[in-house]
């Protein structure tokens, strides 16, 4: 439904060069990507709003479940999805060749409950990316909403009685454990950033499924709608202004880390 969301099952040669998956300043090169899996893809338009506001430009190229690694994703992956991965994780040294920012996200939990080894082999596959000269921002996993069916009014229309009761969440759990990581890794880690939109997108604590309007705000229980997406950049950029690791206009090679 989105064209410039260039989010794929199975990587082709013609995938890296769209230029319809470009977003931001459009006087600007693309030297950043966002990458990673679908958790990736719903953050399109966040970033989005901070390339307009940053005068930069990216592209994004996410892989359908498949972990952003440069090593053998087979222990994290549903079977599946593994010659897809396995592809996608050969050909990562490629992809990011041309980038000198990685703006990378991905459903993080899912991956570490395969594999407990996950998060360590990731955080490996990143060291190896700053010793070739890359800027790297991590972005969290938004919390999980589960039981959302965003269709559920619209089932609730033939089938009369079909309760569709408002869907909330409180973070934590898994995906906050796993995003404070994130964090510690990031801020031991030189030219690594990491952003959480949480805050701005559960309120008081709460996260919920639909806006006070009842215009869903989520797609399904782990991911946002790409409207959403767009409105929680604004949102982030109205109470706070861009957030420093996106400033990323004077941030090139040479030029250290940026403020995280």
């Amino acid at each position: 439904a989105f064209a410039y969301v260039c989010q794929v099952q199975s990587l082709a040669a013609d995938d890296t060069r769209r230029t319809l998956c470009e977003i931001g300043d459009a006087s600007q090169v693309s030297d950043t990507l966002l990458w990673g899996d679908s958790n990736a893809a719903h953050f399109v338009g966040m970033v989005g709003v901070f390339a307009q506001a940053g005068g930069f430009r990216f592209r994004n190229l996410e892989i359908g479940a498949c972990p952003p690694i440069d090593r053998d994703p087979a222990p994290y992956v549903l079977p599946g999805r593994l010659a897809d991965c396995r592809r996608a994780s050969m050909s990562a040294p490629a992809i990011v060749a041309p980038f000198h920012t990685l703006i990378i996200s991905a459903d993080w939990p899912s991956y570490q409950e395969r594999s407990d080894r996950f998060l360590a082999e990731f955080f490996e596959s990143v060291r190896s990316l700053v010793r070739q000269g890359k800027h790297v921002i991590l972005i969290g996993k938004v919390p999980i909403l589960a039981g959302y069916d965003r269709r559920c009014r619209e089932k609730a229309l033939s089938y009369p009685g079909l309760a569709c009761p408002p869907v909330t969440a409180a973070p934590g759990g898994a995906v906050a454990s796993v995003n404070a990581r994130l964090k510690e890794f990031a801020d031991q880690t030189a030219d690594v950033a990491y952003f959480d939109p949480t805050r701005f997108l559960c309120p008081r604590g709460v996260c919920s499924a639909m806006d006070a309007h009842g215009v869903p705000e989520y797609y399904d229980a782990n991911h946002l709608t790409i409207p959403m997406s767009w409105k929680l950049g604004r949102i982030i950029l109205q109470r706070e202004g861009l957030p420093a690791m996106f400033r990323l206009s004077g941030h090139r090679p040479g030029g250290g880390r940026a403020p995280g």
